[in-house]
């Protein structure tokens, strides 16, 4: 339970700080400051925390049950998220009056453009909005043929996501510039799509 991942709280009442963003780095900042005994309130403009780790990996790679036990350990530590709160300057004025010290752990969730043609056709899917949609259930109709470009693991975890989307007799193919040896992704990961029938055309 997240009590016992709980770290007795200083004494230290007078201080109160602002996060804005509930990804990993904000998560891991409130912690801290909260066992300290600083006051924390988190802005997070999603519905839920985590930033990349919630939207961006898939569940059979990290199970919701894993991140659901740290924000319980956050909450018993006494830190405060207000989702659906987009931070605009009026209200971060407000809050740079009201807080003792503000954290900004935006995040930069853009995915990188590869500049050819065709990249804004319908089917060319950006892996970071398809990872995110697929975990909140949004239907996607991707086919039986399914190709992802890039060899790092948000390009293993959307080929392995499309697999386990577009079901029996899909084929599903790692496009990589280079060798299977020289790709970024992590060797288990590559492995494990490997074994599941992820085909790397290097």
């Amino acid at each position: 339970t997240a009590g016992d991942h709980f770290v007795q709280r200083k004494q230290n009442d007078n201080k109160k700080v602002a996060v804005i963003g509930a990804g990993p780095s904000g998560l891991s900042c409130a912690w801290f400051l909260a066992v300290n005994g600083i006051s924390v309130e988190i802005f997070e403009k999603k519905k839920e925390a985590g930033g990349m780790v919630s939207s961006g990996i898939p569940s059979f790679r990290l199970p919701d049950r894993i991140i659901n036990l740290d924000l319980e350990t956050l909450m018993a530590a006494g830190v405060e998220i207000h989702y659906d709160t987009t931070v605009f300057q009026k209200q971060f004025d407000e809050i740079l009056s009201e807080y003792d010290a503000v954290y900004l752990a935006a995040g930069a969730q853009l995915n990188k453009k590869l500049g050819i043609s065709g990249e804004d056709l319908t089917g060319v899917l950006e892996p970071l909005d398809f990872l995110g949609k697929v975990k909140e259930g949004i239907h996607l109709n991707i086919g039986k043929r399914i190709a992802v470009i890039g060899g790092g693991n948000t390009a293993l975890d959307a080929a392995r996501t499309a697999l386990r989307l577009a079901g029996e007799e899909a084929v599903v193919n790692i496009l990589y510039r280079r060798t299977k040896n020289e790709m970024p992704a992590d060797h288990i990961e590559i492995l494990d799509a490997v074994h599941e029938g992820v085909v790397i055309r290097e």
